[in-house]
């Protein structure tokens, strides 16, 4: 993704690359391809991306809306299963 995001920006292939994840991997090519003057909005749940995505995107579209309340409590920043709704998510593989 990375490559892809970094060769379509250096061939003018688009203006705005929409990242959706909240990956911090991402830091890196998000400055390089902005200095092509590129935009780059990040789109993710705020409980799974890192901050330093968020500050070096153009602008940043949370996704909490999507599922109901409570919806991703566990996941991301939060440690544990997801306990709303009647079904529940798989935690960690056990060893």
């Amino acid at each position: 993704l990375v490559t892809d995001m970094l060769k379509l920006a250096y061939n003018d292939a688009y203006d705005t690359a929409i990242l959706v994840s909240g990956d911090t991997d991402f830091v890196e090519a998000i400055r390089a391809v902005k200095e092509r003057g590129k935009k780059v909005e990040v789109v993710m749940f705020s409980n799974v991306v890192g901050d330093d995505l968020i500050r070096v995107a153009d602008e940043f579209t949370e996704l909490g809306w999507l599922l109901p309340k409570g919806r991703l409590e566990g996941w991301g920043r939060s440690i544990g299963p997801v306990t709303s709704g009647p079904e529940q998510l798989p935690g960690p593989a056990q060893s």
